[in-house]
C-alpha cells in the first residue's frame, strides 16, 4: 500500500508561475483518424536522459496521439515502474508523481511557457489553474511508495485551445526523486517537442 508524505511546505503557500515551472524508450502511438482537419502535428524526442544507477526504477513514455484537431488532443503517457522487489519512495512536485511539466520555447525565453495538461491539476489542492493553464503551484514535495513490481502512469495532453500553443520547438523535463534504504538518487528525461502547423503536412 502506498504511503503519502508531504515535504517542505513553505509559508509562502502558493507560488505564482508566470511561465516556467519545473522515462526508457518512447514509441509513437496512434495518429489522427482522418475525420477532422489536423491543426498541428507534434513530435517528441529525448534530448538527454539521466536514469537511476542503483535503484531498479524505470521511467518511460509513449506518444498516444501525434496530432491535434478541433476534437482530439495530442497525448503523451509517462510511466514509472519499480522493477525490483522492495518498495521505493518516489518524490515529486504536485501533483504526484510527475508534477507540472512546462513546455519552454527554445527561441524565446521571455515568452510564457505552455502547460502540458492533465485533469489531475484540477483535482489537486496544490495546483491553481485557469482554463488549461497552470497559474500557481504550491511549493511542496510529495512522496509515495511504489511497491515492488508496481507501476504508475499519467497522460498529458495538448489541445487546439491550449493557451500559448504555437508552431514552435519546446523543451521540457520529466523527473522524480527516489529513495530505498540508504540509497537516494533521481531519474529524469529532457525532451524536445516540436509543434508543426498541420497544413504543412496534410495532403
Amino acid at each position: 500500500m502506498r504511503r503519502r508524505t508531504v515535504l517542505g511546505l513553505t509559508a509562502a503557500s502558493l507560488l505564482c508561475v508566470p511561465g516556467a515551472g519545473c522515462l526508457g524508450d518512447g514509441s509513437s502511438g496512434a495518429g489522427n483518424d482522418g475525420s477532422t482537419d489536423i491543426l498541428y502535428t507534434v513530435s517528441v524526442a529525448i534530448a538527454e536522459e539521466s536514469p537511476t544507477e542503483n535503484l531498479p526504477l524505470e521511467l518511460g513514455f509513449d506518444v498516444r496521439r501525434e496530432s491535434i484537431t478541433e476534437d482530439d488532443p495530442f497525448g503523451i503517457e509517462f510511466a514509472l515502474r519499480n522493477e525490483g522487489d522492495e518498495p521505493i519512495e518516489v518524490s515529486s512536485g504536485a501533483p504526484w508523481p510527475f508534477g507540472v511539466p512546462w513546455l519552454e520555447p527554445t527561441d524565446a525565453s521571455d515568452e510564457p511557457g505552455v502547460t502540458l495538461w492533465t485533469d489531475a491539476y484540477e483535482k489537486s489542492s496544490h495546483v491553481g489553474t485557469n482554463g488549461r493553464h497552470v497559474t500557481a503551484v504550491q511549493d511542496i514535495g510529495l512522496v509515495e511508495e511504489l511497491e515492488g513490481g508496481e507501476s504508475v502512469t499519467r497522460t498529458y495532453e495538448l489541445y487546439s485551445d491550449t493557451p500559448g500553443l504555437e508552431p514552435e520547438t519546446y523543451r521540457f523535463r520529466i523527473g522524480v526523486g527516489a529513495r530505498s534504504g540508504e540509497v537516494s538518487e533521481g531519474a529524469a528525461f529532457y525532451f524536445e517537442l516540436v509543434v508543426s502547423d498541420g497544413s504543412e503536412t496534410s495532403d
